[in-house]
């Protein structure tokens, strides 16, 4: 990692949204030396629905930068269990290695969602950040000399430098960054096929329909079929026609998590049913003990995700900049779920703590998007992949993807290294290198002739 500047410039961020992402951005942007304040609709008490936190190491090692993160209890995970969905029977075993795990600096942890966002509002009331909590913005509008200035449905205004925006998929932020940015030409075909929006679009999801189920683990206990599950502390893994499973321990005696997913085609629409309504033709499918799991469950949510219609997470004029579902589909089923954000709070505020000149922002920004951009694409494209292999119907390919999941991996084999490939890929990024190979390769440069 290379050398921060002793003192920043310091700027005011607004965060729009109180959310994972933006409590860690706005913990590392104040402790950078910004001014940040926190808008909320929410309550400060608001419950937050336990969904589970999957840390895989990269993630881990971030988390664990943080001060008394100790305190946030969570679970190791032994490995991924890949299980047919049909009979619940057990087809293959990824095991997490130890020696792996450390030399990759942190081990693959199941976490609460709410034990780990009591943490971060804790941290953030220690250090005194100013959070204003149901205070709702509904507009954004530009000051003459540019600063960004958020409307409350109050009535009130708020002027900052820079906008944060983390309230989520569904949030007011995305619609401060219009959709597609306006281009001067028309891309010829040989450009469109390097587009990487474009590739993702070639794998013909357009939208992962599903569910979170939050199920307490002493009723489990009681049915003798599913008891086991609690046994092991890997990650399993159902497979089915067109879907995937996946479910876990968030924490010993807190809650049993069970997320299913499969993928349209096509638009989704919705049609006002329950969503194990909705589901039906994809429940039926999975052995009984399935249906039994989810009927003990105490709390679920609907998960509706679409593809991305752009890449832009920085608006034209260098005041906007959004992070996790915000900016990007983080898919809640996949290997990161709502932790993938944690990677671009890190970047973002490793950007600004190099911020030495108002003239810098821009730039910085601009490292952000093409960062990001980058990460997002391989990581949306890795979880797309994986529901599409998982979800295989039954025939050759299935037989053939079932086969390799049952072979005997062994840390020194050469299947073991060829299944190991792509996951270490994603469990070896950094997010903190990321910013500073990006600010010696081009960050540096760049500033100096702004300037």
């Amino acid at each position: 990692m290379s050398v921060l500047p002793d003192t920043v410039f310091p700027i005011k961020c607004l965060i729009v949204g109180a959310s994972f992402e933006g409590l860690i951005v706005a913990y590392l942007l104040q402790q950078a030396g910004h001014q940040v304040v926190v808008l909320d609709k929410g309550s400060a008490d608001r419950q937050v629905f336990e969904r589970g936190i999957r840390s895989p190491p990269n993630i881990a090692r971030l988390f664990g930068r943080l001060p008394k993160v100790s305190a946030v209890r969570q679970r190791t995970g032994s490995g991924l269990e890949f299980i047919d969905g049909r009979t619940a029977r057990t087809v293959g075993m990824s095991e997490f290695f130890g020696n792996i795990m450390r030399d990759l600096g942190a081990n693959f942890y199941m976490g609460s969602h709410s034990h780990v966002m009591q943490y971060l509002r804790g941290l953030c009331r220690e250090v005194q950040l100013d959070m204003r909590y149901n205070h709702e913005v509904v507009s954004l509008s530009s000051t003459a000399d540019g600063n960004p200035v958020l409307h409350l449905k109050s009535g009130d205004t708020i002027e900052g430098n820079l906008v944060v925006g983390a309230d989520g998929l569904n949030g007011i932020s995305r619609s401060f960054i219009p959709p597609h940015l306006e281009r001067e030409d028309t891309p010829d075909s040989d450009e469109q096929e390097q587009d990487p929006l474009h590739k993702l679009s070639q794998i013909g999801v357009r939208t992962v329909l599903g569910a979170t189920f939050a199920i307490w683990p002493h009723e489990m206990k009681k049915n003798p079929r599913l008891a086991p599950l609690l046994e092991a502390d890997s990650i399993k893994v159902w497979m089915e026609s067109d879907s995937i499973g996946l479910s876990s321990l968030v924490h010993d005696p807190d809650v049993y998590i069970f997320v299913i997913g499969k993928v349209l085609t096509k638009e989704y629409v919705d049609t006002g049913l329950d969503i194990r309504d909705e589901l039906r033709d994809v429940i039926d499918l999975y052995d009984p003990m399935v249906e039994e799991m989810l009927d003990l469950a105490h709390s679920s949510r609907k998960e509706v995700q679409r593809l991305p219609e752009t890449l832009t997470i920085v608006d034209k004029e260098r005041k906007i900049a959004l992070i996790g579902n915000s900016a990007f589909v983080s898919p809640y089923y996949g290997v990161y779920n709502d932790t993938i954000a944690f990677e671009a709070a890190f970047t973002l505020a490793r950007l600004l703590s190099r911020l030495e000149t108002p003239k810098a922002l821009p730039v910085l920004l601009d490292g952000f998007q093409k960062i990001r951009t980058f990460r997002n694409v391989q990581t949306l494209n890795s979880e797309l992949q994986a529901i599409r292999l998982m979800g295989l119907p039954p025939g050759p390919d299935r037989t053939v993807r079932d086969n390799a999941l049952a072979l005997p991996l062994d840390q020194d084999g050469d299947e073991s290294a060829e299944v190991w490939a792509q996951t270490l890929v994603q469990f070896d990024y950094d997010a903190l290198d990321a910013a500073d190979e990006w600010w010696l390769q081009w960050g540096k440069f760049m500033v100096e002739r702004s300037t």
